[in-house]
């Protein structure tokens, strides 16, 4: 008995995260859709707070979001990690939203409104902005390769 639910606590830990893992598969847009490059460049001092961050405020209100857009957009998002620091000694990070959801607002302070106050929200907001030394935005289209 005391092993049945030992593998039931298991089950009940690990299903979730498979579930989690599958969600990012098949993403690739079709020739013709829009893709967009978000590229941040994170300030050299703040790689582990802006991880951090991203961590525990941004992808917790997005994963747990009850919103089937929200569950849209996070299945066709990528988020990349720097492998290195940049000789400037800023951190590139990226989101891929491959492909875009159409009609789907990506505005990141309207994210953070669906858990925490206006006010909150436009802290958060700062907040990340904090730790960002400049962006680039880049929207292209899927081709038929």
């Amino acid at each position: 008995m005391k092993n049945v639910k030992h593998f039931i606590l298991l089950a009940a830990f690990l299903l979730p995260l498979f579930a989690y893992t599958q969600s990012k598969t098949d993403t690739r847009a079709p020739e013709g859709d829009q893709v967009w490059l978000i590229i941040n460049y994170v300030k050299a001092d703040s790689k582990q707070a802006f991880e951090q961050f991203m961590e525990d405020i941004f992808f917790k209100i997005l994963t747990m979001s009850r919103s089937p857009e929200r569950a849209e957009q996070y299945r066709k998002t990528r988020f990349l990690k720097p492998a290195q620091q940049n000789e400037d000694g800023t951190w590139t990070y990226v989101f891929i939203m491959d492909p875009v959801v159409a009609n789907a607002n990506y505005d990141i302070e309207k994210l953070f409104q669906e858990q925490y106050s206006p006010e909150k929200s436009t802290e958060l907001f700062k907040q990340y902005e904090s730790y960002i030394a400049r962006s680039d935005f880049h929207g292209v289209v899927q081709s038929k390769h």
